[in-house]
């Protein structure tokens, strides 16, 4: 995502300038009146290398990680096609203004230090200010007072709202007497649970507001958007690492409710039946919205565009 813009800027800064500095260009329009086929023939030597070379470490890393040849490869492919298709169009479009090589080369890497670095972390920085997230440290300490807490005080006030939340556990005897018992343990994690509620909530909302928000901020930023792309094939975007935390939780809820009879009961494990809870995994949704990747077309056909356009003036008027 960094390096395959430089080599492209590499490969194309000088396509058309390196003629006019060293004095072919004149002897090439008179030698032909297909100037603007030639620059194409040339441009697409270059651009068949990249590719090529592109292929060739996606091959690797299939050989080499063992990666399923799936829908998820063919995603990620051409999500990074498109995306060496955009910086090939933004330098050609460049080049094709006939400037000098060292401009085009300053202009180039002004714009891969732009859409990298400074305009992602500048959007980081807006997130971080627009949708700050202090819930996150109120939700840990709501946790772990809620649970805490419960230590110092009558187990009343742990088994009364414990009851409420299960009411279907009443019916399993509470041994109050006892100075300890796993009822009573696992009742105050339970509070703490229940305590963080609204933090954890609140926490979960402001993270999808980020996500959105990235998501419309990345229909003018082609590297966020790539970025957002391979993520999301990938499993590890936000929106996965939230699905992840539902998914867990159900996962928690459903085995604690099969397991709380026995352990407030004191049964052995023999009762448990314990080889019927299955190992669950997490997988998370693959690329849906393929819509997410025409902001990143658009761009590229127009700056092809545009190319065409300069392209034909220098054909027609030099």
């Amino acid at each position: 995502m960094y390096l395959f813009p430089l080599v492209i800027i590499a490969l194309v800064y000088s396509l058309i300038a390196e003629e006019r500095e060293s004095g072919i260009w004149p002897l090439l329009k008179s030698q032909t009146n297909q100037l603007s086929k030639l620059i194409w023939k040339k441009f697409m030597v270059r651009t068949v290398a990249v590719y090529l070379t592109s292929i060739i470490l996606l091959i690797a890393a299939v050989l080499y990680l063992h990666l399923p040849t799936d829908q998820n490869l063919l995603a990620v492919m051409v999500i990074i096609w498109l995306y060496l298709a955009f910086w090939f169009a933004v330098s050609f479009f460049v080049i094709s203004l006939s400037k000098s090589s060292s401009y085009n080369a300053s202009v180039l890497v002004a714009l891969w230090v732009l859409l990298c670095v400074v305009l992602p972390a500048s959007l980081n920085l807006v997130l971080t200010q627009k949708y700050s997230v202090p819930e996150a440290l109120q939700n840990v300490i709501n946790q772990r007072e809620g649970y805490h807490e419960k230590w110092d005080m009558p187990k009343e006030v742990t088994m009364k709202p414990f009851f409420e939340h299960y009411p279907q556990l009443k019916q399993y005897p509470f041994p109050a007497d006892k100075t300890f018992s796993w009822f009573w343990y696992y009742g105050m994690q339970q509070m703490g649970d229940d305590q963080a509620f609204e933090s954890r909530k609140s926490v979960a909302e402001k993270l999808k507001l980020r996500q959105h928000f990235t998501s419309i901020a990345a229909l003018f930023l082609p590297t966020v958007q790539t970025q957002l792309g391979i993520n999301e094939v990938a499993g590890t975007d936000l929106n996965a690492h939230l699905a992840f935390q539902e998914a867990y939780r159900s996962f928690h809820e459903k085995t604690r409710l099969q397991f709380y009879p026995a352990i407030f009961l004191e049964h052995g494990i023999e009762t448990t039946k314990v080889s019927s809870t299955k190992l669950e995994t997490f997988a998370p949704a693959t690329i849906k919205d393929w819509t997410r990747l025409v902001s990143l077309s658009l761009l590229t056909i127009l700056f092809l565009t545009l190319t065409f356009r300069n392209l034909r003036e220098i054909q027609i008027v030099k």
